[in-house]
């Protein structure tokens, strides 16, 4: 009988539960303070939850600025639609770099493969990225192999010297491919 009685009534979600929330909470605050300073600045909070930020994003990562994450968390966890907010700040923020790595991997990518390829990857990426002139990186390559080839004391630096030029025009080629696709 004594436990039918408990049964009934529901106090809300359990110690654990709320624990979990709160961790939740802290990990996103921690990405949070993990920002750049400037997109820290613009956040659509009051004065001091934004200076609480703004310090512990300017603390060295240390048992004060658990502390520190752990007072904003406190001051924070009552506003569901702040927290919303700013799980979308980190969450477009991680994209964005996402993005930004996978592009340096594609020039990457290209570098190689242009530079030790055939001339099947000068057309795949002069028709994939709309590039017009490829005679520049076809001459690029030639001169790479032609630098492999010699025994001269300077060769390694040379070939890394072309290796960066292409990789600088591939880079230049994509980001203006990109920009191009994203206007439309």
């Amino acid at each position: 009988m004594h436990d039918d009685e408990f049964e009934d009534e529901f106090d809300g979600p359990s110690k654990s539960q709320l624990k979990r929330d709160q961790h939740a909470i802290q990990d996103l605050i921690a990405q949070l303070i993990a920002l750049p300073m400037d997109q820290i600045e613009n956040l659509p909070t009051d004065g001091h939850l934004r200076h609480e930020i703004k310090v512990a994003a300017a603390m060295r990562p240390s048992s004060a600025r658990n502390r520190q994450v752990r007072h904003i968390t406190k001051l924070a966890s009552g506003d569901s639609e702040l927290l919303i907010i700013f799980e979308n700040l980190v969450k477009s923020t991680q994209e964005a770099k996402n993005e930004q790595a996978q592009q340096l991997h594609e020039m990457e990518y290209w570098r190689d493969k242009l530079l030790s390829g055939t001339n099947n990857e000068f057309t795949e990426f002069a028709d994939r990225f709309n590039l017009t002139n490829v005679q520049q990186l076809r001459q690029m390559r030639r001169e790479h192999q032609k630098t492999g080839l010699t025994q001269k004391p300077n060769t390694e630096q040379k070939q890394k010297e072309i290796s960066r030029k292409v990789f600088k025009l591939v880079s230049e080629v994509i980001r203006n491919s990109t920009k191009k696709n994203k206007s439309y």
